[in-house]
């Protein structure tokens, strides 16, 4: 157990924990988007006319934007089409296309991915916290 004898020391170490659980349930969120995008996505259509590159279910990262706080998204920069750029490619796959506007299958990986997120990381936050030491409710 660490021992703090200032408030200034309280609140560091109280930073470096939450950082960690911010850290750790950003990782789980990266994981259950990867997820969404194979069940979603990837699963819905094995396509005949192009090799696929695996680019977007590797895409997905996340970015911390201070200690207590993560960007979960899709890094289209990471991405390399011939014919599309990554933002064309996440945001056609988005909405079920897979490869052109004429190939639809219904996996919207997004929104699954929003659902799972605001139903399950409160609760994985609040436990995540609780593994390094805070007591939340």
């Amino acid at each position: 157990m660490v021992q703090v004898r200032t408030y200034h020391a309280l609140v560091n170490e109280m930073n470096k924990r939450v950082t960690i659980a911010v850290q750790n349930i950003a990782n789980e969120m990266v994981n259950q988007l990867r997820y969404y995008l194979i069940d979603d996505f990837y699963n819905m259509y094995d396509p005949i006319k192009y090799n696929r590159t695996y680019q977007l279910q590797d895409a997905p990262t996340y970015e911390m934007l201070s200690a207590n706080m993560a960007k979960i998204f899709i890094d289209t920069d990471s991405m390399s089409y011939r014919d599309a750029t990554g933002d064309e490619v996440v945001n056609m796959a988005s909405l079920g296309f897979h490869g052109n506007v004429n190939i639809f299958r219904p996996g919207f990986f997004w929104s699954d991915f929003v659902e799972w997120s605001n139903k399950n990381v409160p609760m994985l936050l609040r436990l995540e916290l609780k593994k390094q030491g805070l007591n939340v409710k």
